[in-house]
């Protein structure tokens, strides 16, 4: 509690402390801006998720699995709609300076995704009949891309 601190007067409001010492009758007034803490890339990644899902939740799709792994890599995203199955990569772009989000899904990338959802199908039964790679791009704006990528 700033009233505590011996000589010190404060007041508080959600982004503002003010000091004021009263000691020796000499006014010294100091500003300290509060910030919320900065949010990790994992926090990010994961509104970024839960905003492509919510997206996708809208356009008609129910969810399937989310952050599916294997040791091949990882899927954010399985969603189904009707007989299609659908695997999204979600990537997280706040600056388009540097292209989309979808254009940061490499060759490399792509070839993981493609693995990770291979050993899905195996291990689900194949109860669709069909599937697409997706990418959902979060930024100031969603951008999905269906059949963003295929096997070839």
């Amino acid at each position: 509690d700033v009233g505590a601190i011996p000589g010190w007067q404060g007041e508080h409001s959600s982004h503002d402390i003010r000091f004021c010492s009263v000691a020796d009758n000499i006014d010294y007034t100091r500003t300290m801006t509060t910030r919320e803490p900065a949010m990790t890339t994992q926090e990010a990644g994961r509104q970024a998720e839960a905003r492509a899902e919510n997206f996708l939740l809208k356009k008609g799709f129910s969810t399937v699995n989310r952050n599916y792994s294997w040791k091949t890599g990882e899927i954010d995203l399985i969603m189904e709609k009707k007989d299609l199955l659908v695997f999204v990569e979600v990537r997280l772009r706040q600056n388009s300076d540097y292209g989309s989000g979808a254009d940061s899904v490499t060759y490399s990338k792509q070839t993981k995704i493609i693995n990770t959802a291979k050993r899905y199908l195996q291990t689900s039964g194949h109860k669709w009949k069909s599937y697409r790679f997706d990418v959902v791009s979060i930024g100031k704006q969603i951008d999905w891309i269906p059949g963003a990528f295929t096997l070839d």
